[in-house]
């Protein structure tokens, strides 16, 4: 989004994504061995603070990064029947099929149990984008935008 002024969405963009921070599911491991007994044999959601559409997490990367990026929507059906076919070759392809049909799937999970019984509380959205791109130094952090 850095380098282009468009962006091409497959799909509507609509289907609601609950990124999490690589540090936050890392803290969650160690809270959960940390918490002892109440853990032990349970299974547990780590997700984001909140979910979002796929559109609105690529809004909120151009907020931060100052960035007009227009997204152009392709229909998700027949790319993944073209994916599926061209998978069949001996090519090497950017992109798979089955991540294209995840994208347009539904990836909202609760993590309260998580909360509940060992104290699990992941950072914003807005948050953990704004600290992976002053790590990656895609932009300077004066540069970065509430």
């Amino acid at each position: 989004m850095g380098r282009w002024p468009i962006i091409p969405v497959i799909g509507d963009g609509e289907h609601l994504q609950q990124p999490v921070h690589v540090a936050d599911l890392a803290s969650a491991i160690v809270q959960a061995l940390e918490a002892g007994g109440v853990t032990i044999g349970q299974t547990y959601n780590i997700s984001g603070e909140s979910s979002v559409t796929y559109n609105q997490l690529l809004d909120t990367v151009c907020r931060l990064m100052a960035r007009k990026v227009r997204k152009i929507h392709f229909p998700a059906r027949p790319i993944i029947f073209g994916l599926r076919a061209l998978e069949r070759l001996p090519v090497r392809l950017p992109i798979k099929a089955e991540q294209v049909q995840r994208l347009n799937e539904h990836k909202a999970f609760d993590h309260s149990a998580a909360s509940r019984d060992f104290g699990y509380r992941p950072r914003s959205l807005t948050e953990g984008i704004r600290q992976e791109l002053e790590e990656m130094e895609l932009v300077p952090i004066s540069q970065l935008t509430s």
